[in-house]
């Protein structure tokens, strides 16, 4: 939303880090910090290649390259088995002993995550945040008054690499397990549901929706529903929710431009 960039591959970063903090703290015994480190960073180089290889691309064909990212990425977890464990998955994922039980390890995760808005907001408030919401509303304007827009584009594709990454590392940290189907269709489906219901390009829109996407289905667990149907009358009302969205409130809750 920042920068107008519709990346599909995205959950693929995610699945990076994860993998790397999940290999290297359980393969290869790395200390945690050492395997957080490394796992934060190890997108980067699949995000700055792709960078480059999308530099001139936009829309539909934007969307089929970034899919082409998502399979490649998940063909790879799926049949490098002697790395990856394939479909078997990483078991025995270890979190910082301080941080063992669920009550710190969310304690943990909440600090992360307003760490991570923090600097976030930093970045949109910036100099630079501003130039890529001009690249975002008008790129050839944009261009058109001397600022890099492949370099900006390029920018925003390395930081978002690094809070996918994050991600990544918390949930490899919080399943303790981790396997292909874990970043894959499902998860750009909930990603980008996040993104339709709180608004492009707001922060704020995207802490809402995420509470309220993973809460709404934990709710519907009360309802009286035959048992038989229980799982495909959660996912209609779940999809009727997101077309109310979509056709009441086309920018979301917090939204700053329209969704094309």
């Amino acid at each position: 939303g920042g920068a107008g960039i519709l990346n599909i591959a995205y959950i693929s970063f995610v699945g990076i880090g994860a993998y790397t903090f999940a290999l290297l703290s359980t393969v290869f015994n790395f200390p945690l910090w050492l395997s957080f480190l490394i796992a934060l960073i190890s997108a980067l180089p699949v995000a700055l290649l792709f960078s480059y290889l999308t530099a001139r691309v936009k829309g539909d064909y934007l969307v089929a390259l970034s899919l082409w990212l998502l399979f490649v990425i998940y063909i790879i977890s799926l049949n490098w088995q002697e790395v990856t464990r394939g479909a078997l998955g990483i078991p025995g994922i270890p979190r910082p002993d301080i941080f063992a039980s669920p009550e710190r390890f969310a304690l943990f995760t909440l600090l992360v995550g307003l760490i991570s808005f923090a600097s976030a907001k930093c970045v949109f408030s910036s100099s630079f945040g501003r130039t890529m919401g001009a690249v975002r509303d008008d790129e050839l304007g944009a261009a058109t008054l001397g600022k890099d827009t492949l370099k900006i584009k390029r920018s925003t594709y390395l930081i978002s690499a690094l809070y996918a990454s994050l991600g990544g590392i918390l949930l490899a940290m919080f399943l303790r397990f981790i396997d292909p189907s874990s970043f894959y269709i499902d998860q750009i489906v909930l990603a980008f549901s996040i993104v339709i219901v709180g608004g492009l390009a707001s922060l704020e829109g995207t802490i809402v929706a995420s509470v309220l996407l993973l809460l709404l289905p934990e709710a519907m667990r009360f309802l009286s529903v035959d048992p038989d149907i229980v799982g495909a009358f959660r996912q209609g009302i779940y999809a009727l929710f997101l077309l109310a969205i979509i056709l009441y409130r086309p920018k979301g809750f917090f939204g700053k431009i329209t969704l094309d």
